[in-house]
């Protein structure tokens, strides 16, 4: 009996062994949701691509697309709140919590747009393309 365990043992060590051993081009695949950093920003048509994906967002929900600028209506008296939204009411009564997502989602918007512009000012120089002028950089 001990010796059917003893093989059975072996047979599952060896075909572990040889299953995590093969398995090592198949986990070594590049990520199909990100482009590598050399891949970037590489000349004008790419840096250009960039500078606009700097304003989009801008535009965007978060930032000046919605939430940054309806907030400074909702503390005057502009506006009349009829929701039932805590979030929107803490901002009419002047007394915004830490943990209020509008105020999150606004900041995660503004240092999204500033990494997104400090990122384009630190590969833009690195750029050879004679159709980038030293003016666009």
């Amino acid at each position: 009996m001990k010796n059917i365990s003893y093989i059975k043992f072996a047979i599952i060590a060896v075909l572990l062994i040889t299953g995590l051993a093969s398995c090592k081009k198949f986990l070594d695949v590049d990520p199909k949701d990100s482009v590598s950093d050399t891949q970037t920003i590489f000349d004008k048509a790419s840096a250009e691509t960039a500078v606009r994906g700097l304003y989009r967002g801008l535009s965007a929900d978060g930032y000046y697309g919605v939430s940054f600028v309806s907030i400074g209506y909702l503390g005057g008296d502009n506006v009349q709140w009829t929701g039932s939204q805590s979030i929107v009411q803490q901002f009419i009564d002047h007394n915004v919590k830490s943990d209020n997502a509008t105020v999150s989602s606004i900041w995660l918007a503004i240092y999204t747009t500033i990494n997104r512009a400090n990122y384009i000012i630190a590969k833009l120089p690195e750029v050879n393309d004679a159709t980038l002028t030293d003016a666009y950089k």
